[in-house]
């Protein structure tokens, strides 16, 4: 892989990554050596990827994360503080010399952020730090979050003499999203590269200037997951994500239905899809951006409580409400969701490597057809055919016994209660 990469690419820099392992030596790793310490067997393993990427003539950067798990190997916190605020020297000893460090923190505030770069500093005086604009696991972008923990973590790091920072946009588990959504965010830690102190006027001004289109309109994006009546004034912090499980998850079993029963979500993404409208009229060089935007707004506004409703319906038995949602609110997502369809490829085409593109036929041909079943089981239903349906005839409970709006990452999650 690394050969590989040294073809391809011209930069001499290669990012190895290996954070996240949580449970290092503890899989077939333990069957074939025994328990061993975490920071011995990371030390190992860095010696060998070392040895390919000093063959190749790179200079390598990895996440830092391993080595605050190495001290605190049964805690799930990442980047949690050692025992005794200090690492211990075979942690610091395991650190490859010639290796940049790069500290990923997303989320946390200036104190916390405080702490741990004091601590990378045990560890390394080659450090890099990477922020995150928050365009993944959602349809919009949560700019909410996005500016505030920039605010934290951007001046934080200029204290402590960072030089080297890097804006990250995760795209992991296909992202409903787009990248050009992130330009506000990119526009965000290019202030704080050249002013130092920053606040939101000024970035909506440079991005005026550089971008040539209206700010507001690509913050607006952060209503797809910002429900109001949930998240208030201080915006979503937590990085829950409606607008991706209300889109894909089943109408009839309802897993999240529960957590969204009382709010009024119809009015909120139709008024975004107005929103959203009117923002591919303004952006003129984004307008096929705002376009798929606009349909993803009116597909949510149909589809986020088709589930509610149909349960409402049948636990009251009123067969006018669910013969209305079998003829036409049913008709009236699928229409939708078949349009965002159209626009979300035309917009991938436009931007994207066709590799990819597959996942979303799948999400998109399933859903599709899942609306389809639906709607032939309430007409069987209500036609005398089929004495009941099972899956609206079972309690509604919260999602994972949890109340109110998550995050929930995984795809497979949302649409069905099985692995598939």
């Amino acid at each position: 892989m690394i050969a590989s990469a040294a073809r391809i690419f011209r930069s001499r820099t290669i990012h190895i990554g290996c954070d996240e392992a949580w449970n290092l030596g503890l899989g077939n790793y333990f069957w074939n050596n025994g328990l061993r310490p975490k920071a011995e067997i990371l030390r190992e393993h860095l010696e060998r990827v070392m040895a390919i990427v000093r063959k190749y003539n790179f200079t390598p950067m990895m996440w830092s994360d391993m080595f605050f798990r190495a001290e605190s190997p049964s805690v799930k916190e990442e980047y949690h503080i050692p025992p005794g605020g200090h690492f211990s020297e075979a942690t610091k000893q395991s650190v490859p010399q010639d290796t940049q460090l790069v500290y990923w923190e997303y989320i946390r505030d200036k104190e916390s952020i405080r702490q741990r770069l004091n601590l990378h500093l045990e560890l390394t005086d080659n450090l890099a730090v990477a922020g995150h604009i928050r365009l993944n696991r959602s349809v919009g972008a949560n700019y909410s979050l996005t500016f505030r923990a920039a605010a934290d973590l951007l001046p934080t790091c200029k204290e402590h003499g960072i030089r080297h920072v890097i804006a990250t946009v995760w795209g992991d588990n296909g992202p409903e999203s787009h990248l050009y959504g992130a330009l506000l965010g990119m526009q965000l830690y290019a202030e704080y590269q050249y002013r130092g102190t920053v606040d939101g006027q000024a970035v909506y001004a440079a991005f005026q200037r550089c971008v040539h289109a209206e700010p507001n309109d690509f913050a607006a994006l952060r209503s797809f997951d910002e429900i109001p009546a949930v998240h208030g004034e201080a915006g979503n912090q937590q990085a829950h994500n409606p607008s991706r499980w209300l889109l894909w998850q089943d109408p009839l079993l309802g897993l999240f239905d529960w957590n969204v029963k009382d709010l009024d979500l119809e009015m909120h993404y139709q008024d975004l899809a107005v929103r959203m409208n009117g923002a591919a009229e303004r952006n003129v060089a984004f307008q096929r951006l705002f376009e798929y935007y606009s349909l993803a707004a009116q597909a949510l506004a149909t589809k986020a409580l088709l589930g509610v409703r149909l349960y409402e319906a049948y636990q009251e038995g009123d067969k006018r409400a669910l013969s209305d949602l079998a003829y036409s609110r049913i008709a009236e997502a699928r229409q939708a969701i078949a349009k965002l369809y159209r626009a979300h490829y035309e917009l991938w085409q436009e931007t994207y490597m066709d590799e990819g593109w597959e996942i979303f036929d799948i999400r998109y041909g399933g859903l599709l057809a899942r609306l389809d079943t639906v709607q032939d089981r309430l007409i069987a239903f209500l036609d005398g055919e089929n004495p009941a349906i099972p899956e609206l005839e079972r309690t509604r409970l919260p999602y994972n016994g949890k109340e109110g709006l998550m995050l929930e990452t995984q795809y497979t999650r949302i649409v069905s209660a099985s692995n598939l």
